[in-house]
């Protein structure tokens, strides 16, 4: 395993339980977050291979929200943010629930990186009737406060795999995959991403 003395600082931590622990916290979340980009590149280049999404699962939107909300408050609060619940519509849609949560990581992932403290980043999942109301759509949603976020006008999944792009190609692809698409919208200072899918009727 690897020795305590070799992560920088854990010499005069050893010895402090207090500081011990907040060292190997910060080791726990920069391993966690290379894991992440990891899996990032996996699904970027399943992404640019075409590979095709089976949607067989019913995955309840709500519980998505709650869970993902929970999985990022401690690297909300490394950016100096507050993560909040807004809207938790029951809503479900037919789709890959393992691709759905991590579209949803990297949207509060992408909040977080560029987005401003000023407010709480906020996470909502709706149900909305379209104009002729003839099915109903469901949106997850991530609001925050800043600048328009870089590489949000790229449309397709030619740019180049760099920190800021990344993140955005991969949840278009999951929201294409799942017949859907997804929104940005940036008004006085304010940021909401939308990922708009088809609902399942009668949920």
């Amino acid at each position: 395993g690897l020795a305590l003395d070799a992560l920088p600082g854990t010499s005069a931590a050893a010895s402090d339980p207090e500081r011990l622990k907040a060292t190997l916290a910060r080791v726990r979340t920069a391993a966690e977050q290379m894991r992440r980009r990891v899996d990032e590149l996996f699904l970027l280049a399943e992404a640019r291979a075409g590979e095709v999404v089976r949607l067989e699962q019913r995955v309840e939107l709500d519980g998505l929200v709650l869970e993902c909300t929970d999985l990022m408050r401690a690297r909300a609060a490394v950016t100096g943010h507050a993560l909040a619940i807004g809207d938790a519509d029951a809503v479900t849609v037919l789709g890959n629930a393992a691709l759905l949560q991590e579209a949803l990581l990297e949207l509060i992932e992408n909040a977080c990186r560029h987005g401003i403290p000023s407010a709480p980043i906020t996470v909502s999942c709706r149900v909305i009737m379209t104009a002729e109301s003839s099915h109903s759509e469901a949106v997850l949603e991530v609001c925050s406060d800043g600048l328009a976020f870089p590489g949000a006008a790229v449309p397709d999944l030619q740019e180049k795999a760099h920190d800021r792009g990344m993140g955005l190609s991969i949840v278009r692809w999951v929201a294409a995959s799942h017949h859907g698409r997804v929104d940005f919208v940036h008004d006085a200072g304010h940021n909401a991403v939308r990922i708009v899918l088809p609902a399942i009727q009668g949920d």
